[in-house]
C-alpha cells in the first residue's frame, strides 16, 4: 500500500561577490488560486486507513526555477518530496525526490478550463512518463465528521489515461478547488487502483481543525 501510495504521491550559477536575488514580496507560488502554493500551507489526506500530509516547507530556487518544496509526511516521517512551479500557462512538477522532470510536467493548465489537452513526454527520475491530459468538471464531497455538516464542491478535474511509464501503464486523476488545492488524486498501476482525499486543510498561520475564513469551511 505505501508503495502504491508513494506513486500517487508521485505523479547559473552566481559570482561570489554578487548578492542573492530575492523572490517577490508575492509570488506567482502564492497567487495561483487554484492551488495555493505559500510557505507553511498544509493538506492532509486518507487513503483508506492510511493518513498522509503534504506541507510547502519552503520556496527555493530549483535549477534556475522558483519553486514551492512539497514534502510529504507519513506518521511525521519526510516519506517523498517535489519541486512545483507555476508558469502562465500552468502548473508544472520540475522535480521528484530531488531528482529533475525533463522536461518539468504540467500537471494543471491556465487558465483552467474544462476541454483542455496537452501532451507529456517527459523523463521522471530517469523513467519516461508519456500520455496526454484532459481537463473536465467535476464535482468533489466533503463529509464531515460528524456527517452533519457535508458540503459539494465544484472541481478542476485533470484526467490522464493510457499513461506509459517506464513500459507500464498508468492512469492519474487529479481534482483541485480553488483556495483549497488538490483535494483528491487517484492513480491506477499493475491494475491496482489508490486514492487519496482531502480530510483537512491549513493556511499558512492556522491551526488544524479549525474552520478557514471565507469559503474554505472544513469540519474534522
Amino acid at each position: 500500500m505505501l508503495l502504491l501510495l508513494g506513486c500517487v504521491i508521485l505523479t547559473g550559477q552566481l559570482l561570489a561577490a554578487d548578492p542573492p536575488v530575492s523572490p517577490p514580496a508575492t509570488s506567482t507560488l502564492e497567487q495561483c488560486e487554484l492551488y495555493p502554493l505559500a510557505k507553511d500551507t498544509q493538506w492532509f489526506y486518507r487513503s483508506g486507513p492510511l493518513e498522509v500530509r503534504e506541507k510547502v516547507t519552503r520556496h527555493e530556487d530549483f535549477q534556475g526555477e522558483f519553486c514551492a518544496r512539497i514534502e510529504t509526511f507519513y506518521e511525521d516521517r519526510v516519506i517523498s518530496f517535489e519541486h512545483v512551479a507555476v508558469r502562465p500557462d500552468g502548473v508544472y512538477r520540475v522535480a521528484v525526490g530531488g531528482k529533475p522532470v525533463e522536461p518539468p510536467l504540467k500537471f494543471i493548465g491556465l487558465p483552467a478550463q474544462p476541454g483542455a489537452k496537452w501532451t507529456i513526454n517527459s523523463l521522471v527520475a530517469g523513467k519516461p512518463l508519456k500520455g496526454e491530459f484532459t481537463s473536465s468538471e467535476g464535482t468533489w464531497q466533503f463529509r464531515s465528521h460528524r456527517g452533519d455538516q457535508d458540503q459539494s464542491f465544484k472541481t478542476y478535474k485533470v484526467s490522464g489515461d493510457n499513461f506509459q511509464a517506464g513500459g507500464e501503464a498508468v492512469s492519474f486523476t487529479y481534482e483541485f478547488v480553488p483556495q483549497l488545492g488538490k483535494v483528491k488524486q487517484t492513480a491506477r498501476v499493475h491494475g491496482l487502483e489508490t486514492t487519496i482525499e482531502l480530510r483537512d486543510f491549513t493556511a499558512p498561520g492556522q491551526a488544524p481543525t479549525k474552520t478557514a475564513s471565507g469559503p474554505r469551511i472544513f469540519y474534522r
